[in-house]
């Protein structure tokens, strides 16, 4: 089974070694593997015509999406039980690259939301909507320690404050889940606070280490996806009333 597998991951290896940056698929040679067509060797006066040896084929091309399309759904199945198995009993995910729970839900809803899971066909989803309305602050933020990380438990920042990074990645997590179609109003208290929080020059610093540009990135990106689903819902929002729709 195992030497089976091995044969399976070369071909798809060859198949996207020999992908033209049009996409598309042609013949040729890569490293211990060749790709011939049943006329590659025979002469031109036998086919009627020269080979071209980078020349693009429709039947490689198609052969070639049957042979990834099957491997690119077990990733996925298998990707999206591994996301579903991580979660934590309060319906958050531990995120390793960032403070913390607000962090890896983020991520992980937005996996989940790629990979065709919804709110209302996904129970992880449902729990981590649940713990994302939970943990939102009066202000409309988000705020977790740092302190997360070491103890593997969500532990909010003191003195009920929020951070505006890790709010706009509760954001853009309710977001990926479909919160405006449910309720939009968690969604413009958040906006509401990121807006709001703006200085002259920049957000606020934020963060246990100080990352430069995070304070702008992730707010910023986090309004244009809010901003973004006001349009397709055809929805007034905090950032663009309804008139401007």
């Amino acid at each position: 089974m195992n030497m089976l597998r091995m044969h399976e991951t070369h071909i798809q290896n060859c198949l996207l070694a020999c992908r033209l940056t049009k996409v598309t698929w042609f013949l040729t040679e890569v490293p211990s593997v060749t790709v011939l067509s049943p006329f590659s060797m025979m002469t031109p006066e036998i086919v009627g015509m020269t080979m071209e040896p980078e020349r693009l084929y429709v039947e490689c091309t198609a052969s070639a999406i049957q042979a990834l399309v099957l491997e690119i759904d077990n990733f996925i199945t298998n990707a999206t039980k591994y996301i579903e198995d991580q979660q934590m009993p309060d319906g958050s995910w531990y995120g390793n690259w960032g403070v913390c729970f607000t962090y890896g839900s983020w991520f992980a809803l937005g996996g989940l939301a790629a990979a065709g899971r919804t709110y209302h066909n996904c129970l992880a989803i449902g729990s981590a909507v649940e713990f994302l309305l939970k943990s939102q602050r009066d202000d409309g933020g988000w705020g977790e320690s740092y302190i997360s990380c070491q103890d593997k438990k969500y532990t909010p920042l003191e003195g009920n404050k929020s951070n505006l990074v890790q709010t706009g990645w509760a954001l853009m997590g309710l977001l990926s889940s479909g919160q405006a179609e449910r309720d939009p109003t968690p969604l413009h208290r958040a906006a509401k606070l990121l807006i709001n929080s703006q200085m002259e020059d920049a957000f606020m610093k934020n963060f246990m280490l100080h990352y430069a540009d995070y304070r702008n990135i992730f707010p910023l990106w986090a309004l244009a996806d809010y901003v973004s689903e006001c349009h397709r819902l055809k929805s007034g929002c905090i950032a663009m009333p309804k008139k401007y729709l």
